[in-house]
């Protein structure tokens, strides 16, 4: 049971909306690149998959058996702690985003008041987008340095082992920048 939640979790992992435009409905199907980790685990970025498992273990609130078996109490209660304030970070940025946004919101109706809105606005959204990938970067960091290292191990495969449910669909001209910072 707890494999298929979180294998439908994997499966339904959303980038944030404002951290990529969606693929523009005029694109040509060879402008679209679905990054798909059961064929391109090495594309996955580093940031999407913690970020994943970061969500996973709050919503869950539990650790999986073959990272529970290597580490102690405090270590299990220092990775729940993780996750949340990674999801507390991210929902600042997402929060800060919208309010990017809210001044604009007329003008997303019509396609040029909307080309140049998301022109003037996407930089802003880069940088918070940039600043919330490297706060979970950081906390992943911060969770592996609490860990001995047979947790560290454990922990580290398990979040590996999600790569193959990931999936994200992107401008082909935009995969290098959504691979950021690692």
């Amino acid at each position: 049971m707890r494999s298929a939640a979180i294998l439908i979790l994997a499966l339904t992992f959303q980038v944030p909306s404002y951290a990529q435009q969606p693929a523009p409905v005029s694109a040509r199907a060879d402008e679209v690149f679905t990054l798909d980790g059961k064929k391109n685990p090495e594309l996955v970025p580093q940031w999407a998959i913690w970020r994943l498992a970061f969500s996973m273990l709050r919503q869950a609130h539990d650790i999986p058996s073959d990272v529970i078996s290597v580490t102690s109490k405090d270590e299990h209660a220092l990775m729940l702690k993780d996750a949340d304030a990674d999801a507390a970070f991210y929902k600042d940025c997402d929060s800060r985003a919208s309010k990017l946004r809210e001044p604009y919101t007329g003008a997303l109706s019509d396609p040029a008041q909307f080309e140049a809105v998301v022109r003037k606005m996407q930089p802003k959204f880069d940088e918070i987008e940039m600043e919330c990938r490297q706060h979970t970067l950081d906390v992943r960091n911060h969770t592996l340095a609490g860990l001995r290292g047979p947790g560290q191990n454990a922990l580290t495969a398990w979040v590996e082992s999600l790569k193959p449910g990931f999936k994200a669909i992107l401008r082909k001209a935009d995969l290098p920048k959504y691979r950021l910072p690692e």
